[in-house]
């Protein structure tokens, strides 16, 4: 971390550029615009998983 300015461990923006920054004692930390993208990617994945798979899925050539 930065001195009076942690930083996000993902997308390296300061305190004082985002809306919340979640520090942990370690050194860690996540600004909630990385937390809402995390968050984008956990819902399209379970979207993902609870469709059926496509018939032609991993076939060569397939389209």
């Amino acid at each position: 971390m930065d001195g009076d300015y942690p930083k996000c461990s993902f997308c390296d923006k300061r305190r004082d550029q985002v809306e919340v920054l979640i520090a942990h004692p370690r050194g860690v930390a996540i600004c909630s615009e990385c937390v809402d993208f995390c968050n984008e990617i956990i819902a399209d994945a379970r979207v993902r998983r609870s469709m059926p798979p496509c018939p032609d899925q991993g076939a060569p050539g397939a389209s």
